[in-house]
């Protein structure tokens, strides 16, 4: 054995003792090396699904859900792949998308269902992204993956999801780095299996080709061509997949079963929200938010791209130099009871993580603090800095109606001084209790079908129906031409504006128990009266 042939079987050697093995690729039927376990992989996509809970609202309606879930268990029946367990939920989601965690959670956008046209289109969706899945996609063919973690895995599938008001998910946001999407030979897999396994439960395979072409018309209309955001980020080139799923499809005969036709379909997507619902808040003019069912309403500086997650709303400039979020703390109390216990549990997490010989959380390192008075509201403020001086965070305590918010921004110090901190201070000073104006004027647009009148363009149908549509994007919605002609009793989907009924708030959480005394766990500094609103204080003795 020469030296160099020993040198080259003494690094294959240790290659392999980092590797679980090879194993055969349920979809393609090959032997494959694969970096990571099954048991591995189904607690990666449990873990990824419990972020994406925390970080996306997941839809809660109950016929719609339900009749999703259905067709996504006919089609995860018959998937090559029964060594996992398949779910599917909705994400409350304005754009479209679809996405898929190892080890089988699948998720739909609302944003993608009221796209959709046939019960096939749906079908294949899902089964495409079953595909994905049962081939692994997720955890073959790319040593990074060996490393992939949770953040990295949530951060690549959160990449590319805008959220309305051209917001994408910030880093901690999304929960880390990001790696690159789907190879196009692995959606090109997902589409050939998501076609067969489609059409072995027995929906038409010409539903998969249908939707890409929607897809297709969806990214000329919003961005003048396909974009690389949402579906398109991790879905790449429908307009190049449209004629090989076509091409596909030839080949494969729908197994008999009972489907549902296009009316029984359309009827399912009655009543889904289009564009923001005003059940989680939101964004109108000039990066004002408005929550209905909470009370509330704050402007957030102009220009800044905005975020509205499930547990929190916030702001933030591109660069990632300053943001500012606002989040519910618990039921309304003194603001200075509430700063209190925020350093309280904030000291009780950096004690555990010391304990546990792990890194700790930045410690805030108070400069100022005192009371403030925001239009006769009382109010909490905590100013101070975070590593080691580079950036300045302030926090505002404001109760508005029966519970507590927190406000708080990060800035790079240099800017902080240089006019953000007014910034903050301006949209602490906007949080007040939304008018009963400014609530009455909130509509909730929802999907609702109509029948046309014999020979009417679109742009009569939607005089005659009231609908918020463009004639564009009612003949994407329903998979017409712009200058098409309806005939008589044809059903289209129409998005109609109506008055939202605020749902009675939910009773604000408890307030945790802390175990520390009072004279511990008081603020650093002892509160200063507040001046004039909006004037800086002057921290006092210890």
């Amino acid at each position: 054995m020469t030296p160099s042939l020993r040198a080259t079987l003494g690094v294959l050697t240790a290659v392999a003792l980092t590797l679980p093995g090879c194993a055969t690729n349920p979809v393609s039927g090959r032997p494959e090396v694969v970096f990571m376990s099954r048991e591995k992989e189904i607690e990666l996509g449990k873990k990824a699904a419990e972020q994406v809970a925390e970080r996306m609202t997941l839809m809660t309606d109950g016929e719609l859900l339900d009749y999703v879930r259905s067709v996504g268990e006919r089609v995860a029946a018959r998937a090559p792949r029964q060594d996992v367990e398949y779910s599917f939920d909705i994400v409350d989601m304005i754009e479209p998308n679809a996405f898929a965690l190892p080890g089988g959670p699948v998720y739909v956008s609302r944003g993608l269902l009221a796209l959709f046209n046939t019960e096939d289109e749906l079908a294949n969706v899902l089964a495409h992204e079953v595909g994905h899945v049962a081939g692994r996609h997720h955890v073959r063919g790319d040593a990074r993956n060996k490393v992939l973690g949770v953040p990295t895995l949530l951060g690549t599938i959160l990449a590319g999801m805008t959220l309305g008001q051209g917001g994408a998910y910030l880093a901690q946001v999304a929960g880390g780095g990001l790696v690159a999407a789907h190879s196009r030979g692995q959606e090109s897999e997902a589409d050939e299996v998501g076609q067969e396994v489609a059409a072995e439960a027995g929906w038409d395979p010409l539903g998969m080709s249908h939707f890409l072409n929607t897809l297709d018309r969806y990214g000329a209309l919003e961005f003048g061509e396909s974009p690389r955001t949402g579906f398109f980020a991790t879905h790449p080139a429908a307009r190049e997949r449209v004629a090989v799923t076509r091409e596909n499809a030839r080949s494969l005969t729908p197994a008999p079963a009972e489907t549902l036709d296009r009316p029984a379909f359309l009827d399912k997507l009655r009543g889904l929200a289009v564009g923001q619902d005003p059940k989680a808040g939101i964004f109108v003019d000039d990066n004002v938010f408005l929550h209905p069912d909470l009370g509330l309403r704050i402007r957030f500086p102009r220009e800044w791209s905005t975020l509205n997650a499930p547990s929190f709303v916030m702001a933030f400039e591109d660069d990632g130099a300053a943001q500012i979020r606002l989040e519910l703390q618990g039921p309304a109390q003194d603001p200075r009871e509430a700063a209190r216990e925020f350093l309280l549990k904030e000291r009780r997490e950096r004690r555990e993580a010391e304990a546990k010989g792990e890194r700790p959380p930045e410690a805030l390192e108070i400069e100022r603090q005192g009371r403030r008075q925001f239009h006769r509201r009382r109010a909490f403020w905590i100013e101070g800095t975070i590593a080691q001086g580079q950036g300045t965070v302030a926090l505002y305590w404001i109760p508005i109606e029966d519970n507590m918010y927190r406000l708080t921004c990060v800035v790079a110090t240099q800017l902080y001084r240089r006019g953000y901190g007014r910034d903050c201070q301006a949209t602490a000073r906007s949080l007040r209790r939304i008018r009963k104006q400014e609530r009455e004027a909130i509509r909730r647009v929802e999907v609702e079908i109509a029948r046309a009148e014999p020979g009417e363009t679109l742009e009569q149908f939607n005089a005659r129906t009231g609908n918020t549509w463009s004639r564009e994007e009612t003949a994407l919605a329903n998979g017409l031409q712009a200058d098409s002609t309806l005939e008589a009793g044809q059903r289209l989907k129409v998005a109609l504006a109506r008055e939202y009924v605020p749902a009675p708030p939910p009773p604000p959480p408890a307030p945790e128990a802390e175990p520390e005394s009072a004279a511990e766990s008081s603020p650093d500094r002892e509160e200063a009266s507040a001046g004039a609103e909006g004037e800086p204080e002057t921290p006092t003795a210890d």
